[in-house]
């Protein structure tokens, strides 16, 4: 789909001969557009590979359907003039921004081994880069607790703060209250269902 591989054997291009005279194995200027080299299909360690490299994929997707969802909900928060959330929101991306950023180029670095951290790939460099990114906005720490004031609000009014009214035994007291009566008679119907 996107073409060979980068890799080739000197057969028919000039190229070093490895050690022992045996054919070498060079590599093209460019690099693979997308996806991975067609050339790992023929390595011994073909399936440990693809496990790892799959399972670093689905974290960075996954991550990255988190992050979305969470501007999402800011772009709903903005449709409604809900601004209280909103600044949560923005906060929240704002922490959350340069731990993504860290967590995939850091990721991309791994499936790359020892080719990751060299000038040749641009990983190491975007490692450091997450790093600025947490300072340059504002310190991470500072949207961390401006997102936790956020949050806490929502459970200023509480009376009883060891029990709160979301609770399992506040709710049951609170559904007895509401539906008493009625759980009498469904337990008055249950033991006379039971007698017979």
């Amino acid at each position: 789909f996107f073409g060979g591989s980068r890799w080739y054997t000197g057969e028919h291009e000039p190229c070093e001969l490895g050690e022992g005279g045996e054919i070498p194995i060079c590599m093209k200027d460019e690099n693979y557009p997308v996806g991975i080299d067609p050339i790992w299909h023929y390595t011994g360690n073909k399936i440990s590979f693809f496990n790892s490299f799959k399972m670093k994929i689905s974290i960075i997707v996954g991550v990255l359907q988190m992050t979305v969802g969470i501007c999402l909900s800011l772009t709903n928060h903005l449709e409604y003039k809900d601004y209280k959330k909103v600044r949560k929101d923005i906060a929240a991306i704002k922490a959350l921004m340069p731990k993504v950023y860290r967590d995939i180029a850091g990721r991309a670095l791994h499936i790359h081994g020892s080719l990751g951290v060299s000038p040749e790939m641009p990983f190491a460099a975007q490692v450091i880069g997450s790093f600025v990114m947490g300072i340059a906005d504002g310190p991470t720490e500072v949207h961390k607790v401006t997102v936790a004031r956020q949050h806490m609000r929502e459970y200023r009014n509480i009376s009883d703060p060891i029990f709160p009214d979301y609770s399992i035994p506040q709710l049951k007291e609170a559904a007895l209250e509401t539906y008493g009566d009625i759980a009498d008679t469904v337990r008055e119907l249950a033991e006379t269902a039971g007698a017979d």
